[in-house]
């Protein structure tokens, strides 16, 4: 953006949701924009936009979020701490995301942050599904070994079956932790399309 071009959206007064510099409403909270100046984005320091980074838009965005992992909460409460987490990891990736792009200049527009949010949600699934894969195949692989190491000093019906399991959680645990956090280095400040645009 040169000096000479207007901001293509901007944060509006009322609310702080962002809106489009020609429009003469705010499509949140319905303020008159036609008496509001619209700045130069690149005269705001990056304090001043990360201050944008929770509006209006923002705290709607949340409370929605909220009431539908109580609501799964109320009906199945093991589903419902799932989501929960997952909606927690998710949540975080967009606020980095979103507090990063406008530190750097750029503004996120309400649909774009859900954009972002749905993709924290896939990343944060994938990276958890990946991670039960490789415990539940480490663990598997470890306790069959940890049995057959156990039976060759262990006599009796259970020999070998303190060592297989034993082997087999810390054996999962360890790659499962691992592999999370190797995906989670690939894939959690990993620039995506909405990256690109200018």
């Amino acid at each position: 953006m040169t000096h000479s071009e207007k901001p293509t959206s901007v944060p509006c007064l009322q609310c702080s949701a962002l809106v489009a510099s020609g429009d003469k409403t705010c499509w949140l909270c319905g303020n008159d924009l036609s008496t509001q100046t619209f700045p130069d984005d690149h005269t705001a320091t990056p304090a001043a936009r990360s201050s944008r980074t929770f509006g209006l838009d923002s705290l709607m965005l949340v409370m929605t979020l909220l009431a539908i992992c109580f609501g799964v909460f109320a009906v199945a409460p093991g589903l419902g701490v799932v989501l929960i987490i997952v909606a927690a990891l998710a949540t975080i990736r967009t606020a980095v995301f979103v507090r990063r792009h406008e530190q750097e200049g750029k503004t996120t527009r309400p649909q774009e942050k859900m954009l972002v949010f749905a993709a924290s949600m896939g990343v944060v699934v994938l990276i958890g599904i990946a991670s039960g894969i490789a415990f539940y195949i480490t663990c598997w692989g470890g306790g069959l070994a940890g049995l057959a190491a156990g039976q060759l000093w262990e006599k009796g019906p259970y020999a070998g079956l303190g060592t297989a399991i034993i082997a087999g959680l810390t054996l999962g645990g360890l790659v499962g932790v691992y592999v999370f956090y190797r995906l989670t280095r690939r894939f959690w400040h990993a620039k995506g399309w909405y990256d690109e645009t200018p």
